[in-house]
């Protein structure tokens, strides 16, 4: 360390040029590597210190690898004299150093057991941390063949190369992080199937994804700098969108509109945008995301067109129908009223018994005939919203008395036994009169027809204790399958379909009694079991509940 004893004067003006001389030549250094091999060489080797090494912390900070060293021969420069090497983290006075982040000057190496020796006689050391900040990111140690040569001068220029090679180091692990962030970013672009983009605060592209080629037929060196109203459908959609995504307050996503490809062709897309913000909160762009809903769009479109076009051939079926059962009802109505008169011989008798029996055929077809267009007309008056129900206070006991006696003629003659049951409970109800006795009717007519000799069928009346009254219509006959149970409510849908149950029916009846009860605010369900009997339930709300919801 001789030339620490030349006139401090001179001594401090020679270390301040070659500190300035190696802030200045920072700027051209190109590599982590040789910034630590221009520091131990050619500048702490020229501040007078005989032996230097720098340890730089490896990405997963285990361990310290030695990335340059130097020491000063005799008639000789310095040059890079020993291997590269790592010291586990911690370990060594480097590591203890790199560990505490706290600089150290060690007078006698012999005494120092954390002193990792490579056989050279050094006597003394001195090491200081390389720091970024809080962050430590290595080391530089300095080593002398004399007793205790360090002091508190050696300790300031060592930590002020310590902290010039630390900067620059700080801005190369920056930089590569920067890069590789950006190649990270780009490949995330080149690969991404929806369009990202990012414009200016004048609405020029600034940067847009490889994807847009694929979707606007433009290459991506034409789209930067184009002005986004161009790629419009129209122009006013941009003053559209510009003001969606403030009045969201920023941020805008699944905004649809269309776009003008480079074959003056529109596209449909859906666009998720927001602002790009400055420092001070300003306005500087927009940003977002455009994904092709152009095949969706027909789609729908396809789909659209053919609801209507079904809506319309329903609308025509529920008129022809309509029209049709009117113009079927009158002439039906004249035929029965002749077998009627004909049946009594109110104009004197038939004369051969088997035209009795035709006559009585001719009655019967021809009621089938118009409870089947009656099914018809009230399908279609409430497909068409021309049913109307008029909800009121209903004694739920009396309109069930009524159905049966309607029913009771044509159960005896089937040997069928029908009951009320619950008769005696207040229950009340908040529907239609005409619309609940059709309900009842029809699961009476159908509880009856498939209920055999000797059966019974009781309706139920009862309170749910939801607010609800429940009426059960119940009887014990053939059961319905398991796999007829979830379609039993749709038109046309008769359990004549099962081959082992032969009976009339149109299927419309069950639809049409779900349909009346759904209008006055109600559910029906079935329960049933093959060869167990059947359970239809139909809930209805209690004057009390609307009472409460009103008063809510």
């Amino acid at each position: 360390m001789n030339e620490f004893d030349q006139d401090p004067v001179d001594v401090e003006r020679r270390e301040l040029r070659i500190l300035n001389a190696f802030a200045v030549e920072l700027i051209r250094i190109p590599s982590e590597r040789e910034l630590a091999r221009y520091a131990a060489c050619e500048v702490v080797s020229a501040l007078g210190f005989e032996d230097c090494a720098f340890y730089f912390l490896n990405a997963r900070g285990t361990s310290l690898k030695q990335v340059a060293f130097s020491r000063r021969a005799a008639g000789s420069p310095p040059a890079s004299a020993r291997a590269v090497s790592d010291i586990p983290y911690g370990r060594g006075v480097v590591g203890r150093v790199v560990l505490t982040g706290r600089p150290v000057i060690i007078g006698d190496l012999s005494r120092d057991p954390d002193y990792l020796s490579d056989g050279v006689a050094m006597q003394s050391a001195i090491c200081v941390p390389i720091r970024s900040g809080a962050a430590i990111l290595g080391a530089v140690i300095c080593r002398d063949p004399l007793n205790r040569a360090f002091g508190p001068s050696h300790l300031e220029l060592l930590e002020t190369v310590a902290a010039l090679v630390g900067a620059k180091l700080d801005l190369f692990r920056q930089t590569d992080a920067l890069e590789e962030s950006e190649r990270d970013a780009q490949d995330i672009l080149d690969n991404l199937k929806d369009v990202y983009y990012r414009t200016g605060s004048d609405g020029r592209i600034e940067l847009v994804s490889a994807s847009a080629t694929e979707l606007l037929g433009y290459s991506n060196e034409e789209l930067i700098g184009m002005e986004c109203r161009l790629l419009y459908a129209e122009h006013q959609d941009e003053d559209r969108f510009i003001e969606e995504i403030r009045r969201q307050g920023g941020t805008v996503s699944g905004y649809e509109m269309r776009l003008r490809n480079k074959d003056d062709r529109t596209i449909w897309c859906s666009v998720s945008a927001r602002y790009r913000l400055g420092g001070d909160g300003e306005v500087i762009g927009i940003e977002g995301i455009v994904c092709d809903i152009d095949q969706r769009k027909s789609l729908e479109q396809t789909l659209s067109r053919a609801l209507a076009q079904a809506e319309m051939a329903n609308r025509s079926k529920t008129s022809f129908l309509a029209a049709m059962s009117h113009e079927l009802r009158t002439p039906l109505n004249a035929i029965l009223g002749f077998a009627e008169v004909i049946n009594s011989e109110f104009l004197g008798p038939i004369g051969n018994p088997k035209y009795a029996e035709y006559i009585s055929d001719i009655s019967t077809s021809g009621r089938f005939l118009l409870d089947l267009i009656n099914d018809l007309l009230d399908i279609s008056k409430i497909e068409s919203g021309a049913y109307q129900v008029d909800l009121t206070t209903i004694e739920a006991g009396g309109v069930a008395s009524e159905c049966l006696e309607m029913m009771r003629a044509k159960a005896a003659q089937c040997g069928i036994i029908c009951s009320l049951q619950g008769a005696e409970l207040p229950v009340t109800v908040r529907a239609d009169r005409r619309a609940l006795m059709q309900v009842l009717l029809n699961l009476l007519s159908n509880a009856i027809k498939f209920t055999p000799h000797g059966g019974s069928v009781t309706i139920v009346l009862s309170h749910t204790g939801s607010g609800m009254a429940e009426i059960t219509v119940q009887d014990t006959g053939c059961g319905i399958h398991d796999s007829m149970l979830p379609n039993l409510f749709e038109p046309f849908s008769t359990t004549a379909n099962d081959p082992r149950i032969a009976q009339e029916g149109t299927g419309l009846g069950l639809a049409i009694s779900k349909s009346l009860v759904t209008m006055m605010g109600g559910t029906i369900a079935a329960e049933s079991r093959r060869g167990a009997g059947t359970i239809m339930r139909v809930s209805l709300s209690t004057p009390e509940t609307l009472d409460v919801a009103e008063s809510a």
